[in-house]
């Protein structure tokens, strides 16, 4: 199973993102948050599988789905969700994405 925490900054829903193998090129996926949309985010999305991984983000169902549940356009979330599933599926190695605010 893959975990990733996501601190999204401003609004403060820290939230976890976990993964896990269902099938060779298949994936169940969970959020756990307190916030509204990525609660809905979550009862929509159960699962992903290899052409979902790498489809563009104009057609991707994670962000699709991230739209439909009123996600703000840079919630950090959808992406936790599609890095988790690439680690899961053998497709990367875990290593931590870190965007920081430079003044």
């Amino acid at each position: 199973m893959c975990k990733m925490t996501v601190d999204p900054g401003i609004c403060g829903f820290q939230s976890e993102v976990e993964v896990k193998k269902k099938e060779r090129r298949k994936v169940d996926v969970n959020i756990y948050s307190e916030c509204p949309q990525l609660v809905q985010l979550n009862e929509m999305l159960d699962s992903l599988d290899l052409r979902d991984i790498f489809m563009p983000p104009i057609r991707n169902i994670v962000f699709t789905l991230s739209e439909k549940a009123g996600c703000h356009a840079s919630c950090p979330v959808p992406l936790a969700v599609l890095k988790c599933a690439e680690v899961e599926m053998d497709l990367a190695i875990p290593r931590d994405v870190i965007m920081s605010f430079r003044r």
